[in-house]
C-alpha cells in the first residue's frame, strides 16, 4: 500500500449548519449616576436597567399596533430597597418614589438623536436637587412628569398636619385613578386638614385648587391607565443623599438584534 490514497479509501465530509438565523431584539437601558455635594463628586454608579413587560409591550403597540405614542418621558428615583421585577407597571411601580428634591416635577428624559441605535439624554443630563437626608435605592423611567403619583399617593386623612408636596387621593374611591373625577392633589400650602373631608370638585381642571383647613390642594391631574414604565432598576448598594446635594443622571436607550 503506498502513502497515496487508494481506491478502498472513504472520504467523508459531514456540514452542520444551523437550520435557520433568528433574529433576537435586545433593549437595554443603560443608566449612568453622579452625585455632587457643594461641587465635588460624592458617588458615581452605572448599571443596567430592567425593561420591564409594561416597556416592552409598550414597544410593540406602538411600532406594529398603531399604539398611543408618549410624547416624553421622565426619570424618578426610588427611597427603599426593592428590586424591580418583569411585571412592575407606572400604576403598581412596587418601589416607593422619593419626592424629597426641589423640582417641581420629575426631571424630563431630554434625549439626543438616534446614534449607532441608541438614544441618550447624555447631552442634557436630568438633575435631582434634594432638599433632605435619604439613602436612594434606584430610578425609573415613566411617561408622566407628575414626582409622586403613583406611588407616594395615600387617602386624605382628617384633621391630620401635611407638609408641602404632599399627594392625595378622596376617601371615595381608593386606587389609581383614584378620585371622584380621576385626579390627584398635592399640598401646595402646608398646614392642617379640616374635620370633615373637602368638597373635590367633580371635574377639577389641572392646578385648580381646594381649601382644606388650612391646607390648600392643588388638582395635579388625571393619573390613568394610559401612563406607562419603560425601565426600572436598583443600586447594588444603597446610595446617600443630602440637602442641598445634586443627582445627575444620563439614561441610554439601545435596541440591538442579534443571531441566535
Amino acid at each position: 500500500m503506498s502513502d497515496g490514497l487508494n481506491f478502498e479509501d472513504k472520504i467523508v465530509a459531514n456540514i452542520i449548519r444551523q437550520a435557520r438565523c433568528d433574529n433576537k431584539w435586545l433593549f437595554e437601558a443603560k443608566w449612568h449616576w453622579k452625585c455632587y455635594r457643594r461641587g465635588l463628586l460624592l458617588w458615581e454608579e452605572k448599571y443596567k436597567n430592567r425593561v420591564v413587560d409594561e416597556g416592552l409591550i409598550y414597544i410593540l403597540s406602538v411600532a406594529f399596533k398603531n399604539g398611543d405614542k408618549k410624547t416624553a418621558w421622565y426619570i424618578l428615583v426610588f427611597e427603599d430597597d426593592y428590586t424591580p421585577i418583569a411585571d412592575n407597571n407606572y400604576a403598581n411601580p412596587g418601589f416607593t418614589e422619593s419626592t424629597a428634591y426641589n423640582e417641581t416635577n420629575r426631571p424630563l428624559w431630554n434625549s439626543g438623536e438616534i446614534t449607532a441605535n441608541a438614544l441618550s439624554n447624555a447631552l442634557n443630563i436630568a438633575s435631582f436637587t434634594f432638599n433632605a437626608t435619604k439613602m436612594i435605592y434606584g430610578g425609573a423611567l415613566v411617561s408622566n412628569n407628575t414626582k409622586g403619583v403613583p406611588g407616594a399617593a395615600a387617602t386624605w386623612q382628617p384633621s391630620k398636619a401635611y407638609i408641602l408636596d404632599t399627594i392625595v387621593v378622596p376617601v371615595g374611591s381608593p386606587g389609581p385613578p383614584a378620585s371622584p373625577n380621576g385626579h390627584y392633589y398635592r399640598c401646595t400650602v402646608a398646614g392642617t386638614s379640616g374635620s370633615s373631608e373637602p368638597t373635590w370638585p367633580p371635574f377639577s381642571p389641572p392646578d385648580g385648587t381646594v381649601v382644606d383647613g388650612t391646607v390648600t390642594w392643588t388638582d395635579v391631574g388625571a393619573i390613568d391607565d394610559g401612563e406607562k414604565m419603560f425601565c426600572s432598576g436598583k443600586f447594588d448598594v444603597a446610595k446617600p443623599v443630602e440637602d442641598d446635594d445634586i443627582v445627575k443622571v444620563s439614561v441610554e436607550i439601545i435596541a440591538n438584534a442579534i443571531i441566535v
